[in-house]
Order: structure tokens, then sequence, then C-alpha cells
């Protein structure tokens, strides 16, 4: 069975040898969710918090997932995590995954409608390196689960 939840305190070091063998340098644990399939860690995210906006950190899906549902379901359960303390904006740096984050409703960060603060300039260096969306509207969509979903 899948779980999706933060990362379990049981689990802190399995977590920081996890990211030793994926060659993954940083992960605030405070702000990390994981997937589980019984007692293995399978996918973990985790953002990096700036008063109302929070910066994607890492994300690391550890097994196959066709269709990308379980990766769809880790930053959903991620961002709503970040709405419930208090998030607005989540930024994600464009990568190869830009597409994925595009179909999820993320948009180029040149179309913002909010001042970069002064402290994350150096981190979002242009507005082509980065996208976001704002929280809580990025809820008022659907996953890929329920593509086919009616409101």
């Amino acid at each position: 069975m899948l779980e999706l939840t933060r990362i379990k305190p049981q689990d802190i070091e399995r977590l920081d040898e996890i990211l030793r063998q994926n060659n993954i340098s940083k992960c605030s644990k405070e702000n990390c969710m994981a997937i589980y399939e019984g007692t293995e860690i399978i996918g973990i995210a985790s953002y990096e918090r700036h008063g109302s906006i929070a910066i994607l950190e890492k994300l690391a899906m550890l097994t196959i997932d066709p269709g990308e549902r379980l990766k769809d379901g880790l930053i959903r359960a991620l961002l709503n995590m970040a709405d419930l303390q208090g998030v607005r904006i989540f930024i994600i740096e464009k990568a190869g995954d830009f597409s994925f984050y595009e179909k999820m409703g993320f948009k180029s960060i040149a179309q913002r409608d909010f001042v970069m603060p002064e402290e994350l300039r150096d981190k979002i260096k242009g507005d082509d390196t980065h996208i976001y969306t704002m929280l809580p509207d990025f809820f008022e969509q659907g996953c890929k689960s329920c593509s086919g979903c009616k409101k």
C-alpha cells in the first residue's frame, strides 16, 4: 500500500542514506514529503522556505513511475503541506521536467504579478530559469489521476 506523508522521524537516518546513495546534497527534513510503499521510501520531495515563498529543493523518484502519477501526487502533497504552512508562492527551477510542471499549471516566472524579494534575487537569477504557481489557486485544477473528473 502506498502512503504519502511527511518523512517519518524514525526514517531520518534512512533518508540520509538514500540521499547519499543518490548523490543528493540537500533536503530540508522539516519540509520533506515521502512516498512509502510499505516501509520502503520510493520518492522524496522537499522545499526551502523564504517567508510566504517556497522553492522546490529536491524531488527524487526512487522507483519506476509510469505516467508520472506518483510524482504528480508527491508534488501535490508537498504543495498542500506548503499551503497549510502559509506559503503562497511556490517556485520550481526549470529543468528537463518543464512540460510536466507546465501541465500542472506552473507558469513562467516572467508572468508573475509579485515582486521578487531581495534575498531571492541571487537564487532566481532570471525570468527564464524558474516557473511558479500561486497557492491555494493551484488546487482548483485536477490532478493526473482525475484528469477526466468533473467538478
